[in-house]
């Protein structure tokens, strides 16, 4: 059992950086608000609105960023961007 539960996490850590390099992705069109973004990662990945809701906070942190530019919302429209 203890065996089964590790592999589940591993393979948990290998699909993180793809799931975070397609956020990137959507993030870098300019073109989505965190709604759209939260419901295009749960629709792609059927994940956990949490587990995105968290990603999308932490982008905009410089303490918790995973990406190489920090992240900024727009505050009259609400889309996301990289922050150049």
């Amino acid at each position: 059992m203890a065996e089964e539960s590790r592999g589940e996490y591993s393979d948990l850590l290998l699909e993180l950086p793809a799931k975070l390099v397609q956020l990137g992705k959507w993030i870098s069109e300019g073109k989505y608000t965190k709604s759209q973004l939260i419901d295009k990662y749960v629709k792609k990945f059927a994940g956990q609105r949490s587990t995105v809701i968290t990603l999308l906070s932490y982008c905009k942190s410089e303490k918790y960023n995973k990406f190489d530019k920090l992240v900024i919302e727009d505050v009259n429209t609400g889309i996301f961007r990289f922050k150049e």
